[in-house]
């Protein structure tokens, strides 16, 4: 049976006066209103300063579900949190993430847009494919979009999902998350996009795009009325070197980053315009985001909090925080937690291989003593060293700017917190190299590069806080009023000048990133030689490891028998170490060194079963033999 509320209730009369009070506001109360507990300020605040500062011979937009700027609600830009229906025995049927809040019940919870925006968002978009595929064919000139050591293993698994001799989805291995793998897999069927790179590159440049234009809506949320703050941030973001390289290869940070913005994109509306819907789509982003990389299993913890920070700084009731809190935890972290976890034990009877397995991170740095490993400074040198060369020194600096900025005129605002969950990026990655959870280095501190790429994803926050703070210059509702294409152009000329001067952070002229790369080529060189023996000169099932020897066997993957080859019923890797001339081995490959020896060579080597096998290459690394 439903409820009814007699419409002269005092809990009615109260909201309708909230409302009036809402609506009639003065300018003259617009310009003196101290900032709302959401951070909004004065710009935006009602219709009337909409349709004024709309460009000339614009209207705003009607209902677009995906225009980049969502209003902040009148309850916000008021100071006051936006007024619940806690008497109304009704509401207590509906399912709180359902309701409605009181400025979508009126019609007011949509964005007011300039049409010209949407040409804008299609111009940014065009800017980051050209400048996406432009980048793809230089470095594809160069060599060296799979020259990164790892790329090669995001492509086979892409691949052997699908194809090979043992596919299936247990071949997404335990230690890589599964999203990028399983996106690649829809390209990897085909040869040629496989061989080339492309069936993982092209994902890599989509995330860029998707990307480039999430840093855009952000910033566009903290500056509905003008576009050049937004436009600078995303140049900051497009234009670097070392994401223009990421984005050319096969490996999943910006897949990474483009889920990551995303998340945080619909928080934030969700955070100045209570939208269900907004908070439904950023847990989805963050589950989507807790599959490409670990760092996001951080962050999906601290969107969880904040998600119930931002409640109760809007005037929820702790009621009300505990079930927006729940469903952030349950669609934005503990569904893609738990998904892999179970995973894990569905497939190697562990679930937490990928945290203590054989091919885990642990296992591979265990007995380490790298210099940054537990030193602090050593450890904040190194990275520091990393950030500046990815990021840029010129990028940082103004981003540090735009940090002050944020947290003085914000002072912890709900709309301000899913920004600073961004920056927590860098202390984790420090901890992380301090504690020796991954292989690092820096010329400084052990004379090598080695996962340079760490030392990337502060570039996520650093744009949007570049953003932040050309928004925050004063423009036509500041208080020195300014003509518009004053700013406008310092942000252009910034944005430009701030590129290139990243560019000079770069290792002999190239972006840092890529130079590593250019090094790890040197590194597999004994690999790439294997490599061509297969491909051109061998035929039938190969017997080797795949860790260690990822570039060695990949064009030749589908031949190949490797740990990960196993049915439901049989363990073939298994059964042809014991025994390869009973399982049809044609070609066995060993690596004696580099720097250790792999698991074919300590069961194999001098043993009586390579009596049927003939030796036909040799080098540095590695002895391949091929049956009589």
């Amino acid at each position: 049976m439903t409820a009814t509320v007699d419409a002269d209730s005092p809990e009615t009369e109260q909201d309708r006066d909230t409302d009036t009070r809402t609506d009639t506001r003065t300018d003259t109360d617009t310009d003196t209103a101290e900032p709302s507990e959401t951070g909004t300020d004065d710009r935006g605040r009602n219709a009337d300063d909409r349709d004024q500062n709309t460009d000339d011979g614009d209207q705003a937009d009607p209902v677009d579900p995906v225009d980049p700027v969502e209003s902040p609600s009148d309850s916000a830009s008021s100071g006051k949190p936006a007024a619940s229906s806690h008497g109304a025995d009704e509401t207590m049927l509906i399912p709180m993430l359902l309701r409605p809040t009181v400025r979508e019940e009126q019609g007011h919870g949509q964005p007011a847009v300039p049409k010209s925006d949407r040409w804008i968002v299609l111009a940014l978009t065009a800017v980051a494919i050209a400048l996406s595929a432009t980048a793809y064919g230089y470095y594809v000139h160069e060599h060296i979009t799979m020259a990164i050591k790892d790329s090669y293993s995001h492509l086979e698994i892409g691949r052997r999902v699908i194809s090979g001799t043992t596919p299936g989805i247990a071949q997404l291995g335990g230690v890589w998350l599964p999203l990028p793998h399983v996106l690649q897999a829809l390209l990897a069927w085909n040869w040629f996009m496989y061989h080339t790179g492309l069936s993982g590159s092209l994902i890599s440049m989509a995330a860029y795009v998707i990307a480039s234009q999430a840093v855009y809506r952000v910033i566009r949320v903290f500056d509905p009325e003008r576009a050049w703050p937004a436009i600078t941030a995303a140049m900051v973001f497009m234009t670097n070197p070392n994401v223009l390289y990421m984005q050319s290869t096969s490996m999943d940070e910006l897949p990474f980053f483009a889920c990551t913005l995303v998340a945080v994109l619909y928080l934030l509306r969700w955070a100045t315009t209570g939208r269900p819907t907004s908070l439904m789509a950023s847990g989805m982003a963050s589950f989507a985001a807790m599959l490409c990389r670990y760092e996001a299993w951080f962050l999906g913890v601290l969107y969880v909090i904040t998600v119930m920070v931002i409640a109760r700084k809007n005037g929820h009731t702790w009621r009300d925080v505990r079930g927006l809190g729940l469903v952030a935890s349950v669609f934005g972290l503990v569904i893609a937690a738990a998904g892999w976890l179970l995973y894990n034990w569905a497939i190697f009877g562990n679930p937490l291989n990928f945290l203590d397995g054989s091919e885990s991170a642990a296992k591979q740095m265990a007995g380490r003593t790298d210099a940054e490993i537990g030193h602090w400074r050593v450890a904040l040198h190194g990275y520091g060293t990393a950030v500046i060369a990815d990021v840029g020194l010129a990028v940082l600096i103004a981003a540090a700017l735009g940090l002050l900025l944020l947290l003085g005129r914000e002072r912890l605002s709900a709309r301000s917190l899913p920004l600073l969950c961004l920056v927590t990026l860098l202390p984790f990655h420090l901890y992380s190299i301090e504690s020796g959870q991954f292989p690092f280095g820096v010329p400084d501190i052990n004379n090598d590069l080695d996962n340079l790429r760490f030392g990337l994803p502060p570039i996520v926050p650093a744009a949007l806080l570049v953003g932040y703070l050309f928004s925050q210059l004063p423009g036509k509702h500041g208080k020195v009023r300014l003509p518009g294409w004053i700013p406008a152009t310092v942000a252009a000329a910034a944005s430009v000048a701030l590129a290139a001067m990243g560019a000079v952070t770069t290792v002999h002229h190239q972006a840092a990133i890529a130079a590593e790369a250019t090094n790890d080529l040197g590194y597999l060189s004994y690999q790439a030689q294997v490599a061509d023996e297969l491909e051109h000169h061998t035929s039938g099932l190969i017997l080797m490891n795949a860790y260690g020897n990822e570039k060695a066997l990949f064009p030749v993957l589908d031949r190949v028998i490797y740990e990960g080859s196993k049915t439901t019923h049989e363990n073939i890797w298994f059964q042809s170490l014991a025994d390869p001339a009973a399982n049809r081995i044609q070609v066995i490959v060993m690596r004696f060194t580099g720097p250790t020896a792999d698991d074919v060579f300590r069961r194999l080597h001098g043993s009586p079963e390579l009596k049927d096998y003939r030796l036909v290459l040799q080098n540095g690394q590695y002895l391949v033999y091929v049956r009589r």
